[in-house]
């Protein structure tokens, strides 16, 4: 991870307001199965999340994740 996370963390902020807002691997699981490591991050609005995990950059960075884990990625619209 060390070597995904700075790639990807300079990928996802090209060109959106993106903030990181957790990045742990101590998950504790109220209900199902936890993962072992999660990554909350904020962006403006869904499109901007969108856009910056299909941008190239992103992609050439998870080449390097892709070898040491599997992803879920999901965006979800919420209000303030």
């Amino acid at each position: 991870m060390k070597e995904f996370v700075p790639l990807a963390t300079k990928a996802l902020a090209t060109g959106s307001e993106f903030k990181a807002l957790a990045r742990r691997n101590r998950t504790v699981s109220i209900e199902g199965a936890a993962p072992k490591f999660v990554a909350i991050n904020h962006f403006d609005n869904l499109d901007e999340a969108i856009k910056a995990y299909n941008s190239r950059e992103y992609k050439e960075a998870s080449k390097i994740g892709d070898k040491y884990a599997t992803f879920r990625i999901y965006a979800i619209e919420g209000q303030q």
